[in-house]
């Protein structure tokens, strides 16, 4: 297939707006008509349009529960000159941005001697994230792009079901992969000490207490000491290197001067051994108290220190879904024992899971307010849970009825799509096979525009 770069010139522009728009009408005329009962028929074709459906309370109409639609997501797009003296380069984002699209699309642009054109449009390669890296074109060169594409299947989930963060807005269509994307770690191993005082820890032997361990419950008891060599500044952070259900005798520890530092920066790496010698600082447990007074409230919880943190508005997957963003530029601490995961890395790293999507769906999605049971080391004052506002998230035991009849009220109302599926029965995602699902995760978008 071969489309050439559809370039809209200031002559065009309002033109080519002004058909837009006009669609965009007949299509609100004819839902106008379905809303009446007068029948009608529509042509959908684009996401705004799907978008319109959905505001004006008609999803429901057109679409059904278990209804799919299929979104491609660009993987890798080159670019190539039919003059090999020309040499080129190409921002793939950029162009998927500015083409307004993603797919399995070639595209092509001509060189008349003094500008690219498709046709009578003519192209300016910058606004397309194209350089002539080096050669100088001639007329009758061409320019192909080919741009290659991943389908992802999405279900409808229900209709209404969100709370919307746009309260001006009251319809909602909720989506779902059928299929996982990614398998991508939940959030990474954290600190088990941070800094939080207002002073440097000076270099020198420290020993801390290991209490309520439950993942090894030979080390529940000791002592571990430890020498640093170089001073911990506020903030700096202390980071097992061993597996969760392994000793600590002989462990490694790795040093960061604080939580934006890259794994491969680590200050120094010291080992831990059984015993008391030198300072103590306090205990590490399956708890933490960041109220507590001197060096105790440097201690995070024992199991993120040894898994990471499984609090949905800390975690690093929660950045990775809803950024549209390279890799190595969206992730930010949550915490101050926060450790940056794998993925975010510009060698070996991922990019947002919005980058590179089809950037029409990307515009219409909106944020929904996610409802968040708080597990009870992070529970104070009475507060048993927070809201969080996302485009994706991952989702819960209540919204795939893994939950009693007698809690699948809202907030927790189960999508209608399981309820489609289950009846009126209620699975456990434990141990209930009807839950599990290619990969590792599910994620969830609502379409009704942020726009």
């Amino acid at each position: 297939m071969s489309n050439p770069l559809h370039i809209l010139t200031e002559e065009t522009f309002v033109e080519e707006n002004s058909k837009q728009l006009d669609k965009l009408d007949n299509i609100v005329i004819a839902l106008q008509g379905i809303a009446a009962g007068q029948g009608g028929h529509v042509s959908v074709t684009t996401w705004k349009q799907i978008q319109q459906i959905v505001r004006m309370g008609l999803a429901k109409k057109l679409y059904s529960v278990g209804d799919q639609f299929i979104v491609s997501k660009e993987s890798a797009i080159t670019i190539a000159c039919s003059n090999n003296d020309v040499h080129l380069s190409i921002d793939g984002h950029a162009f998927v941005e500015a083409m307004g699209e993603a797919g399995n699309i070639d595209y092509e642009a001509t060189y008349d001697g003094v500008e690219w054109h498709d046709g009578e449009k003519n192209i300016v390669l910058a606004n397309y994230g194209i350089t002539i890296t080096s050669g100088t074109p001639v007329e009758g060169d061409k320019i192909v792009v080919h741009e290659t594409a991943s389908d992802i299947i999405f279900e409808i989930m229900g209709f209404d079901q969100e709370r919307i963060v746009d309260q001006s807005r009251e319809h909602s269509m909720t989506l779902c992969m059928k299929y996982s994307f990614d398998g991508i770690v939940f959030d990474a191993t954290e600190a088990f000490f941070a800094n939080r005082t207002s002073a440097a820890l000076p270099a020198g032997t420290y020993n801390f207490l290991l209490q309520a361990h439950s993942w090894y419950s030979a080390d529940v008891g000791k002592y571990f000491q430890f020498t640093l060599t170089n001073d911990l500044p506020v903030g700096g952070q202390l980071v097992f290197q061993q597996a969760y259900n392994a000793t600590l005798e002989g462990a490694s520890v790795k040093v960061f001067a604080s939580k934006d530092t890259l794994n491969s920066a680590a200050t120094e790496t010291v080992t831990l051994s059984e015993g008391r010698t030198g300072t103590y600082l306090g205990e590490l447990r399956n708890s933490y108290d960041l109220a507590a007074e001197g060096t105790q409230k440097c201690f995070n919880h024992c199991q993120r220190a040894l898994l990471g943190n499984n609090r949905w508005s800390q975690s690093a997957i929660r950045q990775w879904c809803n950024a549209n963003a390279a890799k190595g530029t969206f992730w930010q601490g949550k915490n101050d024992f926060d450790r940056h995961p794998s993925w975010h890395d510009t060698s070996s790293g991922k990019d947002g899971f919005l980058y590179n999507l089809d950037p029409e769906l990307v515009s219409v999605l909106g944020k929904c307010v996610k409802f968040n049971e708080l597990a009870t080391c992070d529970r104070s004052d009475g507060v048993t849970s927070e809201d969080t506002q996302d485009l994706v998230w991952l989702l819960d035991r209540f919204e795939i009825q893994s939950c009693s009849a007698s809690e699948a009220v809202a907030p927790h109302k189960p999508y209608d799509y399981w309820h489609m599926l289950l009846g009126d029965t209620y699975g456990d995602w434990r141990t209930d096979t009807r839950f599990i699902k290619t990969n590792k995760h599910r994620f969830i978008y609502t379409f009704f525009s942020n726009l």
